[in-house]
């Protein structure tokens, strides 16, 4: 009896054991489930990327799930809700249900609608659209892009790509310079 009672407790202490280092019987090289991807093609979309002109700012989205919904909210001093409105954009866009703003993504070479819907993997190119920051505003500043991409199951990721620019030295002639 003796004998039965440490056995039962020393099994009591394995099967505690087994709890305390976390194993909760799932096989380990199971892989998680599939979420969408965002990435900046030849770079690293988590590091601030230096505004020049011209440049490359293509970024991947891969969503095994097929892509529901694609938003892009603008976080920028110079791409305020004013100036976006002027080119028939807001500070918010969604690429799967355009709406009125189809058109004026659409002359910029986003994607939207039926060319984002459904899909499992696509490029989106702000290439255009990031060099003429400069052009609009020449204060070191940050301008954020919030990318949001949900799948058909529900999954989402989002990414903020920080686009870095640097402003320009003003120079002043004061007169006393003899050229």
């Amino acid at each position: 009896m003796k004998k039965l009672v440490s056995m039962t407790m020393a099994m009591a202490m394995m099967a505690a054991l087994f709890v305390a280092c976390g194993d909760d019987g799932t096989d380990d090289e199971t892989p998680p489930p599939a979420v969408p991807t965002i990435a900046l093609d030849g770079g690293d979309i988590d590091q601030p990327q230096e505004i020049t002109n011209p440049m490359s700012v293509k970024i991947s989205v891969t969503a095994p799930g097929a892509i529901a919904g694609f938003t892009v909210t603008i976080d920028s001093p110079a791409l305020t809700a004013e100036m976006l409105a002027k080119v028939g954009l807001a500070t918010e866009l969604n690429l799967v249900n355009p709406g009125s703003m189809a058109e004026a993504l659409g002359a910029l070479g986003f994607p939207s609608g039926e060319a984002v819907s459904g899909k499992t993997a696509l490029t989106f190119d702000i290439s255009k659209l990031v060099p003429m920051i400069a052009q609009i505003y020449n204060e070191t500043s940050d301008h954020k892009f919030i990318l949001k991409v949900t799948d058909a199951k529900g999954k989402s990721t989002t990414k903020t790509l920080t686009c870095h620019l640097t402003g320009k030295v003003a120079l002043a002639y004061n007169n006393d310079a003899d050229l």
